[in-house]
């Protein structure tokens, strides 16, 4: 059956999907409910758009978050104050886009790179393919 979408209607459906605890990130709805997501792109040219219409915070929904300088730096700093190893997929990825490279992000944090990112040392004689198991076993 074709559902007949407006703008009221398109509203109500996403808040129906908050109010039952529905992911509405956009891949999540892309996934789950295309139909809507056309709809809503349609008539309110984005999902952004489609959601803050219906009275919600997007910010708070969206999967990816926006980053700037500042808050990347602050969020470095207070996984390192706070003793937390900093392995954060996400914040890794947003300061290497940022500033170029983690290493610069370190840096514009105020803190030393050398001392917060612990590599294994370099084996050498490890071929393409080759285990450090079988290294090791020669």
């Amino acid at each position: 059956m074709h559902r007949k979408w407006n703008k009221d209607a398109i509203a109500l459906e996403i808040l129906s999907m908050y109010e039952s605890g529905e992911n509405l990130n956009y891949s999540s709805v892309a996934t789950n409910n295309l139909s809507l997501l056309r709809a809503a792109t349609r008539y309110f040219g984005t999902w952004e758009d489609a959601v803050r219409f219906a009275g919600l915070d997007y910010d708070s929904i969206r999967r990816y978050r926006e980053w700037d300088d500042d808050r990347i730096i602050e969020m470095v700093r207070a996984f390192h104050r706070d003793g937390k190893e900093l392995k954060d997929i996400t914040l890794i990825t947003a300061a290497r886009r940022r500033f170029d490279s983690w290493h610069k992000a370190l840096t514009a944090a105020g803190l030393d790179y050398t001392e917060i990112v612990h590599r294994a040392p370099f084996k050498r004689g490890l071929g393409r393919g080759q285990s450090k198991r079988a290294a090791v076993a020669k």
